[in-house]
C-alpha cells in the first residue's frame, strides 16, 4: 500500500479538528459555529459535514433544510445507509412518521437482519398510529434479537396500550428476566397487576425495586401507592397519594388513585372531591369509565 501523501494527511487532520470542533459547538448550541465548521467538512467532501448539517438542522427545527441535505447526498450517493438513516432521524423529529417508516423499511431491504432497524421502524408505525405495523416490526425485532431486552420492552409497551394485559405481562416478564432492574418493565408490571388485583405480593416487589431505582419519579411512587391501597395497607398508600396530589394536582391517575383509597378507608365526601377533581383534568375514556365506576360505588 502506497503511503498516504503530506497533503492528504494534512488534509485529514484538519477535518478531524475541524469536526472536533464543530461537534462541539453543536454540544454547546452554537449552531452558526457549528453549521459552518460541518459546511467546510461538506466542501472538502467529508461526509461528516453533510451528516452534522443534518443535526444541526433538527437541532433547530429547521426541517426543510435537514431533509434536502439529506435528500441530496442520497441522491449523489443512493447505497449510503448513513445518510438514508439521518432522513429518517429528520422525518421523525418533524412528526413525518410515515416518510421515517418508509426510509427505516427501505434500509431493512439493505439490512434485513438488523433487530435496531426493525426497532425504529416500529417506533415510527407507533408514533404513526400504525399499532398492527408496529407489532409486527417489533415481533420480527424480538425474533433477531432474542436476548435484547428492548424489543420484549416495545411489545409490551404496545400491547400495554393497546389493553393486551395477558401479552403485556408476558413480555414484561421477559424483560425482568433479561434486564432485572429495568424500570420501566418492574413498574408497569407492577401497575398492570395492582390495577387487576392480581400476583399483589409480586407486584409489591416490583414496585418497590423499581422505586428503589428511581425514588423521585412520581409515576413509579403512584404504583407503590396503588400497590398498597390494593393489598389493604390504606394508610400507606393515602400518605403517598396526599403528597403526589399535592405535587400534580393536574394528574388524573393520582386523584382516581386517592379517591379509590378514600373510599376503601370509608371516607365517601373526599373521595367524591377527588373523583370530582379527576374529571376536570381531562381524563382519558378509560379513566373515565373508572371514575364513573367509582362514583357508582359511593353513590
Amino acid at each position: 500500500m502506497d503511503p498516504a501523501s503530506p497533503d492528504s494527511t494534512a488534509s485529514s487532520i484538519i477535518n478531524d479538528a475541524r469536526d472536533q470542533l464543530a461537534e462541539l459547538d453543536l454540544r454547546e448550541r452554537r449552531y452558526i459555529q457549528a453549521e459552518a465548521g460541518f459546511q467546510a467538512l461538506l466542501q472538502s467532501n467529508d461526509s461528516r459535514g453533510a451528516l452534522g448539517l443534518v443535526r444541526c438542522g433538527i437541532a433547530q427545527g429547521h426541517w426543510q433544510q435537514a431533509i434536502q441535505i439529506a435528500s441530496e447526498q442520497l441522491q449523489h450517493s443512493p447505497d449510503r445507509q448513513d445518510y438514508r438513516l439521518a432522513l429518517a432521524d429528520v422525518y421523525v423529529a418533524s412528526g413525518n412518521f410515515r416518510a421515517a417508516a418508509e426510509q427505516f423499511q427501505a434500509l431493512i431491504g439493505k439490512d434485513p437482519k438488523s433487530a435496531q432497524l426493525y426497532l425504529q421502524l416500529g417506533e415510527a408505525k407507533v408514533r404513526g398510529g400504525d399499532s398492527a405495523g408496529a407489532l409486527a416490526a417489533f415481533q420480527t425485532a424480538r425474533q433477531l434479537a432474542p436476548a435484547d431486552a428492548a424489543p420484549a420492552l416495545d411489545l409490551a409497551l404496545l400491547y400495554d396500550q393497546t389493553g393486551r394485559s395477558k401479552e403485556a405481562r408476558k413480555q414484561y416478564q421477559i424483560v425482568i428476566q433479561l434486564q432485572p432492574e429495568n424500570i420501566s418493565a418492574l413498574n408497569n408490571l407492577a401497575y398492570l397487576d395492582a390495577e387487576e388485583g392480581v400476583d399483589l405480593d409480586q407486584a409489591l416487589a416490583h414496585a418497590q425495586r423499581a422505586q428503589q431505582g428511581m425514588p423521585d419519579d412520581p409515576n413509579v411512587q403512584d404504583t407503590l401507592a396503588l400497590v398498597y391501597v390494593r393489598k389493604n395497607l390504606t394508610n400507606d398508600g393515602l400518605r403517598m397519594l396526599r403528597d403526589l396530589v399535592n405535587r400534580n394536582p393536574d394528574n388524573v391517575a393520582f386523584h382516581l388513585h386517592l379517591a379509590l383509597a378514600l373510599y376503601q378507608k370509608g371516607d365517601r365526601p373526599w373521595a367524591r372531591r377527588e373523583l370530582q377533581a379527576a374529571s376536570r383534568n381531562k381524563p382519558d375514556p378509560q379513566q373515565q369509565d373508572k371514575i364513573k365506576e367509582l362514583l357508582a360505588k359511593i353513590g
